[in-house]
């Protein structure tokens, strides 16, 4: 939900406060090769629910051709809470049970 795991770290607003929390350089040889290994199809059926109106994260990094995708109209900090949010999250964890 709302995670930029298919785009470059600078397609969000947060990456110079990353690198300031963590220490860690996006550009760093051991980050880029911890970026490749998220943007990776997971072994799973998959979900993005993501927002272009996120306002932190470019929201086209938040998803990819890998998996199904659900835009929403939300904030990145509003995300979490958002009833339609949650009642994808909810339809998709019952189709998972349901298979």
């Amino acid at each position: 939900v709302s995670s930029p795991y298919a785009g470059p770290a600078r397609a969000t607003r947060v990456w110079r406060a990353y690198q300031r929390i963590t220490g860690d350089r996006i550009d760093a040889e051991e980050t880029l090769a911890l970026a490749e290994l998220v943007r990776s199809p997971l072994p799973v059926p998959a979900t993005a629910i993501w927002s272009r109106s996120d306002g932190l994260v470019n929201g086209l990094a938040c998803r990819s051709d890998d998996c199904r995708a659900i835009e929403i109209r939300s904030s990145h900090l509003g995300v979490q809470l958002r009833p339609d949010v949650l009642r994808a999250i909810a339809g998709i964890l019952t189709e998972g049970a349901a298979q």
